[in-house]
């Protein structure tokens, strides 16, 4: 993949700050294996961004839609009216919200071991959908909104819906 490495990922960053967003430089750009509740962050003091490694097997636009959101936090850092006119210069911000909401849900039911409900289903019984604890659906987005990627955990960021920061 184009975006293997910390190299490649600060190329392809270049190349879109200088379609999207008038060239704007961050001072560095790399993968991380620590946010594990957020596909991206940016500094804008220091100019610094960080891309969770868990968009590594994304497609090439998803991963460009992430990395212009985190640039253009150098620009505006707040999710403003001004942020969102810049994020919305990529076309494909709002497939890449809906691919990642998507993939978020894949990311949590891949974390997930089923749960057998013991009392209603033995090894010599056959077992129906009730067996199942069914997942909660309380972690999807109340106001779902295109142009901000949506990342799992609101109560880190304390953004309703739980959208990066």
């Amino acid at each position: 993949m184009h975006h293997s490495d910390d190299q490649a990922l600060e190329e392809r960053s270049e190349q879109l700050a200088d379609r999207y967003l008038d060239g704007v430089r961050a001072t560095s750009i790399r993968w991380v294996g620590n946010q594990r509740k957020r596909w991206g962050s940016c500094n804008p003091g220091t100019g610094q961004i960080r891309i969770s490694d868990r968009l590594r097997p994304v497609p090439s636009w998803v991963l460009d839609a992430v990395l212009v959101h985190e640039l253009a936090h150098l620009v505006e850092a707040s999710h403003s009216r001004r942020f969102r006119a810049l994020t919305s210069r990529y076309p494909r911000m709002a497939e890449a919200d809906t691919f990642l909401h998507g993939y978020t849900i894949g990311l949590e039911a891949a974390d997930r071991v089923p749960s057998w409900n013991q009392e209603s289903c033995s090894d010599e019984d056959s077992c129906d959908e009730a067996a199942f604890e069914q997942p909660d659906d309380s972690s999807l987005p109340a106001g779902f909104e295109p142009g901000r990627l949506f990342d799992p955990s609101g109560l880190e960021t304390g953004q309703p819906g739980g959208f990066m920061r």
